[in-house]
């Protein structure tokens, strides 16, 4: 895991997520129903961003976000659950995203419902 000072790292991490145009791979096959993975840099970054715990309450949106998007690969997406739940209850906004996925039945779905139930649980943990 990347290790750096949260205070000094946030405002660049902030400043990636929000330009992330470029935040995934392009599409070898050019065709849209293919699923899409993050770039090595911005998976390193979640990485960080996972091991930040409240630290990164600031990236909550971006996490909801990548949740909810069908293109990303299920990895990619699991990622961005387990960094809500690190982040616990400041994550609070993105408990409907998360039961919203508890109600899947398909393939995809079954493998993030059970990281959804542990982040929802670290998000309503008491503070």
């Amino acid at each position: 895991m990347l290790k750096a000072d949260p205070k000094v790292a946030m405002p660049v991490v902030m400043r990636r997520l929000k330009a992330g145009d470029n935040k995934l791979l392009p599409d070898p096959f050019n065709n849209a129903a293919n699923k899409r993975d993050l770039k090595p840099e911005y998976e390193r970054m979640y990485w960080y961003l996972s091991g930040l715990g409240p630290a990164a309450k600031d990236a909550v949106p971006f996490m909801i976000e990548d949740v909810k998007n069908e293109n990303l690969q299920p990895v990619s997406r699991n990622l961005a659950i387990r960094i809500l739940g690190n982040i616990g209850p400041d994550a609070e906004a993105a408990l409907p995203t998360l039961r919203e996925i508890l109600k899947r039945t398909d393939v995809i779905g079954n493998s993030l419902v059970s990281l959804a139930e542990q982040a929802i649980e670290k998000i309503k943990a008491k503070k």
